[in-house]
């Protein structure tokens, strides 16, 4: 984990287990899901998303994480939905 920027990076095969440990603490935040973001040319990454329209299962929001690897930024507007795995993916 990376402190002074908030980052934890997790290896290809751990990633679905580290992201179901924080996205079992969206209750804990108002109007906030767990979103997690796939590309695989530069890799997937998983932000926090502030809830703008809909619910912590599908909806709208903002992005409140500065990303690290994909080419968007802070207070996107992103789409995301949750899957039958309960796994929230997103997208812009």
């Amino acid at each position: 984990m990376n402190e002074k920027d908030n980052i934890l990076f997790t290896c290809k095969d751990h990633g679905k287990d580290t992201y179901k440990l924080i996205k079992n603490t969206e209750h804990n935040y108002d109007n906030m899901a767990y979103v997690w973001f796939k590309d695989k040319v530069d890799g997937d990454e998983k932000m926090w998303v502030k809830i703008t329209s809909g619910d912590v299962f599908k909806g709208t929001g903002r992005l409140r994480n500065r990303p690290v690897k994909l080419n968007m930024k802070f207070n996107d507007k992103v789409k995301f939905e949750t899957n039958e795995e309960g796994i929230t993916y997103g997208y812009k």
